[in-house]
């Protein structure tokens, strides 16, 4: 399931409307729907945001776990990330497939 699935899937299960998530976000109904589209996908502090309105984890949004619940060590790792750059995110990122560390797809 992609990124925008799990986005809409799980809005649904919340009886939310797109406007509403639109609104918790600071968004345009119109971002959430190309969200949920998968045509735009937000910056990584928004991603927490989206998680966190969604009650889902950032890394099951982001398909590094197959399931909605993850453990605290995955939600801590993830929150230290977000002090991150970007570049010292991509190097992580390349250096974790260089290495065969995990894969980013649910199976």
């Amino acid at each position: 399931m992609t990124f925008g699935e799990k986005v809409r899937k799980r809005r649904k299960e919340l009886k939310m409307t797109q406007k509403e998530l639109a609104e918790k976000l600071g968004y345009e109904p119109s971002s959430v729907a190309k969200i949920e589209a998968d045509e735009r996908r937000p910056v990584q502090y928004k991603i927490i945001e989206i998680a966190e309105a969604l009650d889902l984890s950032p890394s099951y949004l982001m398909g590094y776990t197959s399931s909605e619940s993850e453990s605290h060590i995955g939600h801590a790792l993830y929150e230290a990330l977000g002090e991150l750059s970007d570049e010292e995110i991509a190097a992580i990122v390349s250096f974790s497939k260089d290495h065969g560390f995990g894969s980013r797809e649910n199976k």
